[in-house]
C-alpha cells in the first residue's frame, strides 16, 4: 500500500531531524510520551543562540511547547518548561526567554517568567 502522504511527511520529518541533530550543541528537544499507547502528548524545544555579546555568551529560547488536548491540566506543560530551565542553566546560557500569545502570558508567569518593560515581539511572516 503506497502513502505518499504519510511518506512524505516522515521523509521531511527524518531530513529535518537529521539537519537538526548535525547542529550539535544548539537544538534541545523534549518529548514526553505515553507509553502505554506509544504516542507523544507533549513536547518542547529549546535553541541555545550563540551571540558576539557578553563576552561571547548564549542565550536560550523556548520554543514550540506542545501538550495533547486530552492531557492538558496535568502538569505537563510545568514539566516541559522545568526540564527546558533546567537544560538551559546546563548548557550556560545566560538568561531565558520565549514568546507567546498575549492568553499566554499569565501561564507562563508563574513559571517565573516576565514580560518586560520595552521589549516588543514583532514578525514579519513569509508563508502561511
Amino acid at each position: 500500500l503506497n502513502r505518499p502522504c504519510v511518506d512524505s511527511a516522515y521523509f521531511l520529518f527524518s531530513a529535518r531531524f537529521n539537519d537538526l541533530k548535525g547542529c550539535g550543541d544548539t537544538y534541545y528537544i523534549v518529548v514526553i510520551e505515553d507509553m502505554s499507547l506509544n504516542q507523544v502528548i507533549g513536547t518542547g524545544s529549546l535553541v541555545k543562540e550563540r551571540k558576539f555579546l557578553r563576552q561571547c555568551a548564549s542565550r536560550g529560547r523556548i520554543e514550540d511547547i506542545v501538550v495533547n488536548n486530552a492531557y492538558r491540566g496535568k502538569q505537563l506543560g510545568k514539566l516541559l518548561l522545568d526540564v527546558l530551565t533546567i537544560l538551559c542553566q546546563k548548557i550556560d546560557c545566560y538568561k531565558l526567554s520565549l514568546e507567546c500569545l498575549d492568553g499566554m502570558v499569565k501561564f507562563y508567569k508563574q513559571f517565573g517568567f516576565d514580560k518586560e518593560d520595552g521589549q516588543n515581539y514583532m514578525v514579519q511572516r513569509f508563508h502561511d
